[in-house]
């Protein structure tokens, strides 16, 4: 059952993003995705690409508030939740501060700390590359997804308050009642 819940689930992200594949936000997501895979098969970043929960164990978690590694930013891109190459940068020092927050603070593992900041390095570095390109990506994304202003009725005028005084006054002269 678990595995079919899972080609299913798998299923209906293809759907969305084939009905979605001409959007921007689909297109910068894979163009992120493609500099995550690229962080993923260097070798020196091989301790960054499984969450470190299955590495460490659950002490992890007690430590770090916001987990992250390469493998779960690869699936974010699959699922299209980047809006700008700032956030992934953003995703990118999470990782290195969570090396750091967690391994140097507690002096186990110290030798990633370097690793992490050299990931941070290569990922800044990899975003000049695709600068212009992301650029355009961004501006037209803005564009596509800016709100639009839903044109209603306005509201009809509130009844005129009617006094008991003038009630009174149009009983007598035969005249149409108040809204009450």
């Amino acid at each position: 059952k678990k595995r079919e819940l899972e080609l299913k689930e798998k299923r209906s992200r293809r759907d969305s993003a084939h009905r979605k594949s001409g959007s921007v936000r689909v297109k910068l997501n894979a163009l992120l995705e493609g500099l995550t895979s690229r962080l993923c098969s260097d070798a020196r970043f091989v301790d960054f690409t499984t969450p470190p929960e299955k590495l460490i164990g659950a002490a992890y978690r007690r430590i770090i508030e916001r987990p992250m590694d390469l493998a779960t930013m690869g699936k974010q891109c699959q699922k299209g939740v980047y809006a700008g190459a700032a956030a992934w940068l953003a995703d990118v020092d999470l990782i290195a501060n969570n090396c750091r927050d967690c391994h140097t603070r507690y002096n186990r593992n110290v030798h990633l700390e370097p690793m992490a900041r050299t990931l941070r390095g290569e990922a800044a570095a990899l975003r000049p590359q695709h600068e212009e390109e992301v650029a355009e990506m961004e501006r037209r994304r803005e564009v596509d997804e800016k709100p639009v202003a839903i044109l209603r009725r306005p509201k009809r005028p509130p009844k005129p308050a009617c006094s008991s005084r003038s009630r009174r006054h149009a009983r007598s002269k035969g005249a149409l009642r108040c809204g009450r």
